[in-house]
């Protein structure tokens, strides 16, 4: 493959370096791309096309070479929402909770050459009907007391489409995922796009509980399968190494696809009291077990498990990928390190690389837009523009503007504002005034970020409006804190509330409405506590 996909920034906006092989073995950062999406669900390079997609069913279609946008498709999920391309690289298979359809989990296929919608369908397609000639609108009502679907459909795990097999699309479905206290089972939902038939690979124990852990992890070609154990976990005594201190060990479960049987149980972790201590883990619960109180024990498991963040097949061993380390494991449960000299065999790190120019500038500016500060009332007007069209110039979750003076370096922003606010108040209240009203647009009504989660856009031109003084200017500041996420935003509890204490009369009723937005919650928090 000519190009791969380095991501080197997650939140606000993903941020990608797109990478090129040269002949020689060297490499080149031909383009940062800041994207304009939110947290990705596919990112995946085909010939000279990249296509993303993102977690507000986004998607889109780059020209590599020319570094252009050729095509987009708006799909109706959010959040609920996995995609993958196929193996023959034609389609996207994008499986939802379909927002417009009571949440119904959906295929939709898009055509990679211009994201098209090829297909779009709920799922299960037929294995719910209970007569397979009624009519396709009603293959998931019925009217007979004595029907029993053969799958919940709400139980489907949209969030990670697998095709293990060319043109089989494979969901999980596990029943526990809205009930800690009592095991049930779970399976693989399988689709044939070709035959059009569906059925459903059922799999031993009880499931993974929590979509952010991780799915059994198959190995068609040797018929093995490994999975999480809820079972009790057992204590063991650490190596010398350990001074011989009592431990609970984790396990994993190897079983036979085919036969739906656990063959053993393997090791996955050892952690001791003391680790469990730190990380706040309940002992006393991990030693009775789930015949104790079995919602309690899965809890305080589940806890441990979101330590392993990925599990998957390599030929006949399975890389365990933790917070802080990666392991290889065999089928008989001996591990080794996945090591530095393991990792640079499938990684980069040692060959030569050079970056275009162009891709440099654009990842130190990182999605903010550059805005020249020497002439003050042009800077102010070119980002009142921005601020007026912030559907088209934000950048994900991204907001923001990056100060730069003639010689490129940046600009503290509370000194530029602090300045810009004696005379050009009135633009700065039109900037956070069009902010707002793009706001009130959107769904979820939250404000966007800067370079990071913890200021929210335009918190310091906010900053500099309290710090004049006048009341009149208390309503908006109202409004621009209505949005503001109090459970992530630092800056204005931290920098905001206490100028706004220093400058205004705390009687006043907007400024206790102003302050209430975040202060109620924490009024709230410290008496349940």
């Amino acid at each position: 493959m000519r190009y791969y996909i380095e991501q080197s920034v997650r939140d606000p906006s993903p941020g990608l370096r797109i990478i090129e092989r040269n002949p020689d073995g060297s490499e080149t950062v031909i383009w940062y791309l800041q994207t304009q999406h939110s947290h990705l669900i596919l990112q995946e390079i085909r010939g000279d096309y990249l296509l993303l997609g993102d977690w507000d069913g986004k998607f889109s279609r780059f020209h590599i070479p020319s570094q252009t946008l050729t095509h987009t498709q708006r799909l109706a999920g959010e959040v609920s929402i996995g995609a993958v391309v196929s193996s023959g690289g034609f389609t996207i298979m994008v499986t939802m909770n379909n927002e417009n359809d009571y949440n119904i989990p959906t295929l939709v296929r898009l055509d990679c050459n211009n994201l098209s919608i090829l297909s779009d369908f709920r799922l299960p397609f037929e294995l719910n009907n209970e007569d397979d000639e009624e009519d396709e609108d009603s293959e998931l009502d019925t009217d007979d007391e004595d029907f029993e679907p053969q799958i919940d459909c709400y139980k489907l795990d949209v969030y990670r489409p697998r095709e293990p097999i060319a043109g089989q699309l494979w969901l999980y479905a596990c029943n526990t995922n809205s009930s800690w206290d009592k095991p049930k089972p779970h399976e693989f939902y399988r689709l044939d796009m070709l035959a059009q038939q569906e059925s459903l690979l059922t799999l031993p124990g009880v499931g993974n509980a929590d979509n952010e852990l991780c799915m059994p992890a198959l190995n068609l070609a040797a018929n093995l399968g490994v999975m999480l154990s809820w079972d009790a976990a057992p204590m063991i005594a650490q190596s010398a190494d350990h001074n011989g201190e009592p431990a609970i060990q984790l396990q994993l479960e190897l079983f036979d696809i085919e036969q739906c049987e656990v063959i053993r149980k393997l090791p996955l972790r050892c952690y001791s009291f003391e680790q469990l201590q730190d990380i706040r883990v309940d002992i006393d619960v991990l030693q009775e077990g789930p015949d104790e109180d079995a919602e309690q024990y899965f809890e305080e498991l589940s806890d441990l498990y979101k330590e392993l963040k990925d599990m998957c097949w390599q030929d006949d061993k399975l890389l365990l990928t933790f917070e802080d380390q990666s392991l290889l494991l065999d089928i008989n449960g001996h591990a080794e390190p996945f090591t530095a000299a393991s990792k640079a065999a499938n990684s980069h790190s040692d060959t030569k690389r050079s970056y275009l120019p162009e891709a440099i500038l654009a990842e130190q500016l990182a999605g903010c837009h550059p805005i020249k500060t020497d002439d003050i009332p042009q800077a102010m007007q070119q980002m009142l523009a921005l601020c007026k069209d912030v559907g088209s110039a934000r950048y994900g979750d991204l907001f923001s503007f990056a100060l730069v003076d003639s010689a490129g370096n940046r600009v503290k922003p509370t000194a530029f504002y602090q300045q810009a606010v004696q005379q050009h108040a009135e633009v700065m209240q039109e900037m956070v005034t069009a902010y707002c009203d793009y706001l009130d647009t959107t769904r979820l009504k939250n404000n966007l970020w800067e370079g990071d989660y913890c200021t929210g856009s335009l918190c310091h031109v906010v900053y500099a409006l309290v710090s004049t003084g006048d009341e009149a200017k208390l309503p908006l500041i109202d409004r621009f804190i209505s949005y503001i996420d109090p459970d992530h935003e630092s800056f204005v509890r931290e920098d905001l509330l206490p100028k706004l204490a220093a400058v205004f009369d705390e009687n006043l009723p907007l400024v206790q409405n102003i302050r209430g937005w975040f202060e109620e919650d924490w009024e709230d928090d410290w008496q349940e506590e």
